[in-house]
């Protein structure tokens, strides 16, 4: 049965008007007709191309346990009338919801944000603190401005940990968010170059993110990246709002959480020697999990110990992670070959990780081919973005559209260039021998995927 998330006396001190008709309990929460499931409430938000009231009726036909809208809606049957609750606002109505469900909360909450790893990161979170309480976390990636006040819509009010993504491409949006939100721990996992069209600098990002530590809750701290470029912007900004900050890295100079040394275990599996914040923790993470995760994952470590639960059940669950499809999931196929899927997304920082990733498993008998497809979002300096891309140790190379023909017009052992990911998919299977490691990495526009799926099917283990 599912957890009744908001009742009626709910919404009316949530939305601050009357609700003169019984209403059902709901037990979910969606903006989109397409997703909704059986005692969902539906937001009928409107954009410049769309209206979400004209699909009212279609959400209650698919088991919506009431509509929110903002224009009346004459297509409801009479039945289901008494479901509908009009609004001035659909969108103040969303973030009206955001902020009581965050008032009601009395677990700590945890904002996650960062150029690139925070879903990964989210993910990591939410399973190892999966033993040490009731856990929440943002669906997906819900984590824009809409996503955001319905993920927290939908947070359990006796959530004993909830975890909500941050998203942004533009300055402010992280201040909105962050409002919402009002985390009790603020983690930044990077900053990089990503969205680069709408900020003319890496400090401009930085600042961008930064603004998550406007609005943490006193006594708040903040977790950043010591090893990344906007380190001291990201500390003078938490400073400047009276947050006390712990940061992780590659070494302890100026790091409270930093890697001593890594083994590879017997199963494959790495074992990390960790020193955080005093306590020396011995980790254990699955061999699909790259080495940027396992830095991600610092962070993680250093959150469970400020929120002070069981370090040995939460590192029990931690060590069960595995990245999600497209985000460095590891695929073992036929003939020992290797297949990384990084279809997800791609940013220069990303992508730059992965290829190191990518080499870090070769051996003498291995060849590392990269399939690459284009970075979207990076502004006036895309063309040198693609262009400088570092191929250190990958034997051949196949690329996918217009950006990506710079780095491939320039590039040693190059293999095939197609216009889209479809044109390199039927080309590229012919290239793949025994023991070979293939990385596939594009922004999610690209349809990489396609590529991936094509090698699953060609070299599938039976």
């Amino acid at each position: 049965m599912k957890k009744i998330l908001w009742r009626q006396e709910e919404l009316v001190q949530a939305l601050g008007q009357e609700i003169s008709q019984t209403l059902a309990d709901i037990t979910g929460a969606s903006k989109d007709t397409r997703n909704i499931k059986q005692g969902d409430m539906f937001f009928a938000l409107k954009g410049e191309n769309f209206n979400g009231n004209r699909f009212a009726n279609e959400a209650l036909n698919k088991g919506a346990s009431l509509c929110i809208v903002d224009e009346e809606v004459f297509d409801i049957k009479e039945k289901d009338a008494h479901k509908v609750i009009l609004v001035d606002n659909v969108a103040d109505a969303i973030n009206k919801m955001a902020i009581y469900r965050r008032n009601s909360l009395t677990g700590k909450v945890i904002g996650v944000t960062g150029s690139l790893g925070k879903t990964s990161t989210k993910e990591m979170l939410k399973l190892a603190l999966s033993e040490c309480g009731k856990v929440y976390a943002s669906p997906q990636n819900l984590n824009n401005h809409y996503g955001l006040p319905l993920s927290l819509i939908q947070a359990p009010v006796d959530s004993d940990f909830c975890i909500l993504e941050m998203g942004m491409n533009h300055s402010g949006e992280i201040r909105n968010l962050s409002s919402i939100a009002r985390p009790d721990v603020a983690i930044i996992v990077n900053v990089q170059p990503a969205h680069m069209q709408f900020f003319s600098s890496i400090n401009e990002i930085a600042y961008a993110k930064a603004e998550i530590f406007e609005h943490v809750k006193t006594s708040g701290i903040g977790i950043i990246n010591a090893n990344n470029e906007s380190y001291y912007i990201l500390n003078q900004q938490a400073s400047k709002y009276g947050l006390k900050t712990i940061t992780f890295g590659e070494e302890g100079l100026k790091s409270d959480c930093y890697i001593e040394r890594t083994e590879k275990l017997q199963n494959g599996n790495v074992l990390v020697n960790i020193k955080c914040m005093g306590e020396h923790i011995q980790q254990e993470f699955d061999k699909a999990v790259g080495s940027h995760l396992i830095y991600n994952s610092l962070a993680v470590l250093a959150s469970l110990i400020l929120l002070g639960v069981d370090l040995k059940k939460a590192q029990k669950s931690l060590a069960t992670f595995v990245p999600f499809t497209g985000r460095g999931q590891i695929w073992n196929l036929s003939n020992n070959i290797t297949l990384i899927d990084e279809s997800y997304n791609s940013s220069p920082a990303a992508l730059k990780a992965a290829i190191q990733n990518a080499v870090l498993r070769k051996g003498e008998n291995n060849r590392v081919i990269a399939i690459l497809g284009d970075m979207k979002e990076l502004g006036e300096k895309s063309i040198e973005f693609h262009r400088n891309i570092n191929l250190d140790g990958v034997d051949l190379i196949f690329c996918a559209g217009d950006l990506m023909k710079h780095l491939y017009d320039n590039a040693k052992n190059k293999q095939g260039f197609a216009s889209n990911a479809e044109g390199i998919a039927s080309i590229v299977c012919n290239h793949i021998q025994d023991r070979d490691i293939i990385l596939v990495k594009g922004s999610h526009s690209t349809n990489m995927m396609l590529i991936v799926d094509k090698i699953k099917q060609m070299f599938s283990q039976g």
